[in-house]
């Protein structure tokens, strides 16, 4: 479950959100839209604790996907993923099995600099998943990808995070659709 109440957020002298609340109940899918710069990513970082925003309240362990696919660039995309698993020797053919799971089979040896960033964001997404937890957050999750790697993973994410809560942030309805989320649109410093 996560809760916003009267959130108001600023850059600089621009006031973004005013008054903004909204609940997602435990294991409802939602979608916040709309335009460059209305706070989207900062209210999914204050959802994951990475900014510190009065009136937000989470249940349970967050999982994210940030817009940036933030691989850690000294380790294989299986190590990327297998991080979250134990990093053990024992874990790494669980993370090997995530890569599969996405088509990636043949970059479970290659360092972020070695992949497309097709293949970066999807590392993101597994590593997100294999992480688990309650509830999780993602920031345009399918930018850079082709429609049969969106349909892909977005099917993954269904499949693995059944009943659980997803907070999406998105530009493209299609995310949302594939995603099967109720959409919020931003108005007026709030999503509605």
């Amino acid at each position: 479950m996560i809760r916003l109440e009267k959130i108001a957020l600023s850059y600089g002298e621009q006031q973004v959100l005013r008054d903004c609340s909204l609940c997602v109940a435990a294991g409802e899918r939602v979608a916040l839209m709309g335009p460059s710069g209305c706070g989207k990513t900062s209210l999914l970082n204050a959802v994951a604790g990475v900014l510190h925003l009065p009136g937000v309240t989470v249940g349970g362990t967050v999982s994210y996907v940030f817009q940036e696919s933030a691989l850690f660039p000294w380790l294989t995309a299986a190590e990327n993923v297998n991080v979250v698993l134990g990093d053990s020797a024992d874990t790494l053919p669980q993370a090997k099995d995530w890569l599969a799971q996405a088509g990636l089979e043949e970059c479970t040896d290659k360092y972020p600099r070695q992949l497309s960033g097709g293949q970066k964001r999807r590392v993101a997404i597994l590593r997100a998943l294999a992480y688990g937890g309650d509830v999780l957050l993602l920031d345009e999750p399918f930018q850079g990808l082709d429609e049969a790697a969106q349909q892909r993973l977005a099917a993954l994410i269904g499949q693995v995070w059944a009943g659980r809560t997803l907070l999406l942030a998105t530009h493209d309805v299609r995310e949302a659709e594939l995603l099967d989320c109720r959409v919020l649109t931003y108005s007026d410093g709030k999503f509605v």
